[in-house]
């Protein structure tokens, strides 16, 4: 809707962070204000799929590790931001578990990449699910990625939320924010991409 796009574009998404830190190979930062300039449909096969699929991967969690996971409540399908800085997330669900709960993330990919994820978690990826624990103020996150195809392998990652991760998101959006509004170049600081990927990789534990 006109109103969701609008909301998008006063903020920087979860989706979007890891371009403040030369993370996303998807998206640089030149993209990044250009879409903060202009509202514009979000769309496309891949996010189409991946929608389609949040319900599977949620099914997963259930049908692997008996997980209860349930889609997000519908307050937080538009946005859950903070109010001190200008940043949102929309997680996907949430979950409880033996105690535990906390927000969850749905990720499918091809076979030839699945691989990929028995190793580590995409940065970008890292970087959103951290945005979403700190905008939800939450402390863990299970972020599942099921394979599209025989034999419809299922990976979990646990993801644990970080005071220097979220400080360092803080402030980069804002730094971000500040650019933008004095029309300068915002330059990612390679220093600080480095201390973020040590970071981030050292949030992470593998879960099934």
């Amino acid at each position: 809707s006109p109103e969701w796009l609008n909301a998008r574009r006063q903020c920087v998404t979860a989706t979007e962070v890891a371009s403040l830190f030369g993370l996303n190979k998807h998206k640089g930062v030149k993209q990044l204000v250009k879409d903060k300039m202009y509202s514009t449909l979000i769309n496309g096969p891949f996010l189409r799929l991946g929608r389609i699929m949040e319900s599977a991967v949620l099914a997963a969690f259930h049908e692997d590790l008996a997980i209860n996971a349930k889609p997000m409540d519908a307050e937080y399908v538009v946005f859950a931001r903070l109010n001190d800085v200008k940043v949102a997330a929309t997680p996907d669900g949430k979950f409880e578990h033996d105690g535990l709960k906390g927000l969850i993330e749905c990720k499918t990919t091809q076979p030839h990449k699945f691989v990929e994820w028995e190793t580590n978690i995409p940065s970008h990826y890292l970087l959103q699910v951290h945005t979403q624990l700190l905008c939800m103020n939450e402390s863990i996150a299970l972020i599942g990625c099921l394979e599209m195809g025989m034999p419809f392998s299922f990976i979990v990652w646990s993801v644990e939320r970080d005071l220097e991760i979220d400080y360092l998101i803080k402030q980069e959006v804002n730094r971000f924010w500040e650019c933008f509004d004095n029309k300068e170049d915002f330059i990612v600081n390679k220093d600080l991409k480095a201390d973020m990927i040590n970071l981030i990789e050292n949030s992470i534990h593998r879960v099934y």
